[in-house]
């Protein structure tokens, strides 16, 4: 359960994420590559890490997930969420609360 519409995004990432078997590292790394509005560079300035070291993560992740390139990857979580939409706006996501009205009613608050 979501708490806040902040933390949507971390979840949906995390589980397209998770149809691939990818080391805690590279799962970071590709969380970055999805979410960040960075080139190598800046992510690796991000992490800490040499764009060395990072450019290596990436080509592994790339291999995992038989993309050609970052674009690839984005496309392939696009794709994800396009066909999982219909069950992420089904399912309740937030924890609202729900109150109830003076003539004793249940309601809940609407986003």
């Amino acid at each position: 359960m979501l708490n806040s519409i902040n933390d949507l995004p971390e979840r949906l990432v995390n589980e397209f994420l998770s149809e691939y078997k990818l080391t805690n590292t590279e799962r970071e790394v590709a969380f970055h590559l999805l979410t960040a509005n960075e080139n190598a560079v800046g992510i690796a300035k991000m992490m800490h890490k040499s764009v060395k070291t990072l450019k290596n993560q990436i080509s592994s992740i790339y291999i995992t997930t038989n993309s050609k390139a970052r674009s690839d990857f984005q496309a392939k979580y696009i794709e994800y969420l396009h066909k999982n939409i219909q069950e992420l706006s089904s399912k309740q996501i937030f924890d609202i609360p729900s109150f109830r009205r003076r003539d004793g009613k249940q309601m809940r608050h609407a986003i």
